[in-house]
């Protein structure tokens, strides 16, 4: 696993080497936390609804964090949803596993992503998450969502969009596993990683690098480790992307782009409609 290396705070940019073992480690990166929007403020920003008032009531629900290990998996399969959880730093994934023990990754969760969105309306879950690096996570009872819905309309249609936004991933996994051969579906899957971290508020240079390793893009793309391997390799001899202990790293994401036809509709949206924005605007007054 992939540990204290992936630990800095995604809040724009990363703290200084000294920081990186955990978010706290020091008051200089406690101060730049503080001070900057956490990824779930930043993503939901994008879409022009959230005025102050939204952004500290996210801020209250997010108040308590706990800090977890690579590899712990806080989130078993049928499980029960004790809490929703919402990534602050650090990469996990959402996975199923099927009888005879094959692991697929439906989905990566980066900061801003959530875990137990709709625990308080599905006492179960079908999925499980491990964290794939050191991570933090805010935490709160599944129930404080409805208090949120009282509280704000646009925060709840915000939870709506980031449900779409879910919803839009899963479609562009199924369209990679069904219709790319797989050094399109590598391509194609780094490429909405990185504009992923982007709209989580990463800035352009540490969006390049992701702690994932081939064993796990095998696992998301229904490919064997050789071929992933094989398929890496080929990425790599044409010096688009640079595989390491420390994870991959894109060197031309608008080339890779090209090989899997990526387009920009693919990504995190960010607008919402005006008819939407009008009726939101009459309804919080």
């Amino acid at each position: 696993m992939l540990r204290s290396w992936w630990t800095w705070c995604v809040y724009g940019a990363s703290p200084s080497a000294g920081c990186r073992r955990r978010p706290d480690a020091c008051a200089h990166c406690d101060a730049q936390c503080r001070n900057r929007m956490r990824p779930l403020q930043a993503r939901l920003k994008s879409i022009g609804i959230m005025l102050d008032e939204d952004i500290a009531i996210l801020d209250r629900l997010q108040r308590r964090t706990r800090d977890y290990p690579a590899g712990c998996i806080v989130q078993r399969e049928k499980g029960r949803m004790e809490a929703t959880r919402i990534v602050v730093t650090g990469w996990a994934i959402r996975f199923r596993t099927t009888p005879d023990g094959h692991r697929q990754i439906v989905n990566f969760l980066l900061p801003g992503d959530s875990i137990g969105l709709y625990g308080a309306l599905f006492e179960k879950s079908d999925s499980g998450v491990e964290l794939i690096t050191d991570a933090t996570l805010a935490e709160f009872p599944c129930a404080e969502l409805m208090d949120l819905f009282r509280e704000s309309a646009r925060l709840g249609a915000a939870l709506c969009w980031i449900g779409g936004q879910d919803e839009r991933f899963l479609e562009q996994q199924i369209l990679r596993i069904g219709a790319l051969n797989a050094t399109s579906r590598i391509a194609h899957l780094l490429v909405e990683l990185q504009q992923r971290m982007l709209a989580a508020g990463a800035a352009p240079a540490d969006a390049m690098t992701m702690p994932i390793t081939q064993k796990l893009i095998a696992e998301a793309l229904g490919i064997s480790h050789v071929h992933a391997n094989r398929c890496c390799r080929k990425l790599e001899k044409r010096g688009l992307i640079e595989t390491g202990q420390q994870g991959l790293t894109l060197l031309e994401p608008t080339e890779l782009k090209s090989i899997c036809g990526y387009q920009s509709s693919a990504g995190p949206a960010t607008d919402l409609p005006e008819a939407s924005l009008r009726r939101l605007g009459r309804s919080t007054g």
